[in-house]
């Protein structure tokens, strides 16, 4: 079972894409975690099936913006 603390970045990044329907999700608001119902092996196979999609522009400022910006703790920085 995959455990995750609520609110964490990883959050996102292990759990875009990997769940599915049916899926079955337990949060603990009080430890401030969240479980997914699914075994090691099933969390590996999905994590290797899965692929990003593409990028949504491939020139331009949206396109620096996609390739620069992190998350809030880090800002927005286009300097470079």
């Amino acid at each position: 079972m995959g455990t995750v603390p609520c609110g964490a970045t990883e959050l996102a990044l292990r759990f875009a894409g990997v769940l599915q329907d049916g899926d079955i999700i337990n949060i603990d608001a009080e430890k401030r975690v969240m479980d997914v119902e699914l075994s090691d092996a099933e969390w590996a196979r999905r994590r290797a099936a899965w692929q990003a999609p593409p990028l949504k522009a491939t020139s331009g400022t949206l396109y620096k913006y996609i390739k620069n910006v992190t998350n809030a703790s880090v800002g927005c920085v286009t300097d470079t």
